[in-house]
């Protein structure tokens, strides 16, 4: 599955070493100089486990089915210590 993410730029650099991660959109064109790829996984559960690992670091643009999933784990999370 390939998923579009939206990164700090330091965490782009540190995505292009885990995964195939083509960059979509530079830092010059984006109003926060966030990079945007397209990153290649092997599965939905990968690009989830990774993506929730990132934090606040990183923003899910596509698929939405990625963003729904994150967005429902995070709210599960916040449930237990909150």
């Amino acid at each position: 599955m390939s998923a579009t993410l939206r990164l700090e730029p330091r965490v782009a650099q540190w995505v292009r070493t885990w995964v195939t991660a083509v960059v979509t959109q530079d830092p010059e064109n984006d109003p926060d100089n966030w990079v945007t790829v397209k990153v290649q996984f092997d599965h939905e559960d990968e690009a989830g486990f990774m993506v929730l690992g990132l934090g606040s670091r990183v923003e899910v643009i596509e698929p939405s089915t990625l963003r729904d999933r994150i967005r429902a784990e995070v709210a599960k999370v916040a449930s237990r210590i909150l």
